[in-house]
């Protein structure tokens, strides 16, 4: 009996996105909605007969599609896309497309739920991946849109057939990406009224919790409050306790760095051009002696 399949990991697939110089993103329109659904009993769900009265009964709906929100449906979703995948490679090695073959690994590889992010070295791989990719998924009744990159070329190419994202910046898992200056930056969040000194751990925690972080840059802010709410629970603050004065002006400190997070900008690719199709290039972390 093989193995359910499995989300791709979110932070090796934005390593992936990193890794080149040229670079792409696009999403699954309507990924889920697509997909028919055959067990509905289990998604039903009630409406009133009718919305101005309140008390006239209800009417029993399904679903007849995969809904957006349910536990399963990332599931159901990705298996659905591996498998036409699977399907197609084995259909293009028998006709020895090999290319197209690697776009699907690639597809596979860069997928997480509805979202494609890539990178490659050369622009002409850009633009034939761009090519097959937008006809693979379309196979399996799956259209690619809200297409990006960071390549002139490309971007002129997405607009011409419509399907340019026209966000700026674009949305990647969580991130920003900035595909005309092509950087990264972190998602801007609503700041805590520090005005009020009733600061509980409950608080602390909910907002130190909105940075997401999962390649880990920002390491050194966000540590510092996960440490502070270490404290919170060894001190055994209850979650809607205020904390104390000196913990208070420790945390206006840490919030005035998180808030400052939105400010960062760092560079998309990870190598510089030099370094890029170096087989043994590598990275090192340095240790100072004390």
């Amino acid at each position: 009996m093989g193995v359910p399949p499995q989300l791709n990991d979110l932070t090796t697939i934005l390593l992936h996105f990193r890794e080149k110089k040229y670079a792409t993103s696009a999403d699954i329109e309507k990924a889920f909605l697509n997909r028919g659904l055959e067990d509905r009993d289990v998604t039903r769900f009630f409406w009133l007969k009718d919305t101005s009265d309140p008390e006239g009964g209800f009417d029993t709906y399904r679903f007849k599609s995969v809904l957006f929100g349910a536990t399963c449906s990332p599931f159901i979703l990705n298996a659905t896309l591996l498998k036409h995948m699977f399907i197609l490679n084995a259909t293009l090695l028998k006709h020895m497309d090999q290319y197209q073959n690697e776009v699907s690994d690639t597809i596979k590889r860069d997928l997480y739920v509805d979202n494609i992010l890539s990178s490659f070295s050369s622009e002409n791989d850009l633009l034939r991946y761009y090519d097959f990719s937008r006809h693979l998924p379309a196979e399996a009744g799956f259209n690619l849109r809200s297409l990006a990159s960071n390549n002139r070329k490309l971007m002129d190419l997405v607009s011409t057939e419509q399907v340019l994202d026209e966000d700026n910046p674009i949305k990647i898992l969580g991130l920003r990406w900035n595909a005309i200056k092509d950087t990264i930056t972190f998602a801007e969040q609503k700041p805590m009224d520090l005005k009020d000194k009733t600061v509980s751990k409950r608080a602390i925690l909910r907002q130190s919790s909105k940075v997401f972080d999962p390649l880990g840059i920002i390491s050194p802010i966000t540590v510092r409050a996960k440490m502070l709410i270490q404290t919170l629970w060894q001190n055994k603050l209850q979650w809607d306790e205020p904390i104390q004065e000196e913990i208070f002006r420790e945390w206006i400190e840490i919030k005035s760095d998180l808030d400052k997070v939105k400010q960062i900008e760092i560079p998309r690719p990870s190598f510089t051009d030099s370094l890029e199709n170096k087989e043994d290039a590598s990275l090192h972390s340095s240790q100072t002696q004390a």
